[in-house]
């Protein structure tokens, strides 16, 4: 219902609180954790509701040569290469879905249930996600995200993964 605002709070506060971390210059992939981090506290404190609303997040800090990739969610960074008209891709980030082993264990360990949506006659439909042990919500179909409130108190995270 208030994705949007998470999302548009996500883009405009998280450079912000990146760039003004104090570990940013000596560890940028700490400052890139701290940062997801206090965006997830500002948005427990904020005006708009995200109980049930939140945003995925990729972030890439290129440094000469080296790339350092953060997310939280199932949005994806890849990088495209064109050579001798072919094109190649290669992922820079991992999604984070509540069915994958590390995501499922946390989940589980937080007492969160993973199965897909059920249809009407009790059929399994679409991908895995995340519900609380005996209610029908959250319904989330990723592990790790900023907002959605109620799925982090079952293990959702928003403490992003992160590669160099």
């Amino acid at each position: 219902m208030n994705g949007h605002f998470v999302s548009g709070f996500v883009k405009d506060s998280l450079p912000v609180y990146l760039m003004s971390d104090p570990t940013f210059a000596g560890n940028p992939g700490d400052a890139l954790i701290n940062s997801f981090e206090l965006c997830q506290q500002k948005l427990l404190v904020s005006d708009f509701d995200c109980k049930f609303s939140g945003s995925t997040a990729v972030v890439l800090l290129v440094d000469g040569n080296r790339i350092i990739s953060a997310n939280a969610g199932d949005s994806r960074a890849i990088m495209g290469n064109y050579d001798k008209g072919v094109w190649g891709f290669t992922a820079l980030s991992n999604d984070h879905k509540p069915d994958t082993p590390e995501e499922a264990q946390r989940i589980m360990k937080h007492g969160g249930r993973i199965e897909p949506f059920k249809d009407y006659d009790g059929n399994h439909v679409g991908p895995a996600r995340v519900w609380l042990m005996h209610q029908e919500i959250p319904g989330l179909a990723m592990a790790r995200s900023l907002g959605d409130i109620v799925a982090s108190t079952v293990g959702v995270s928003c403490t992003p993964g992160k590669q160099i």
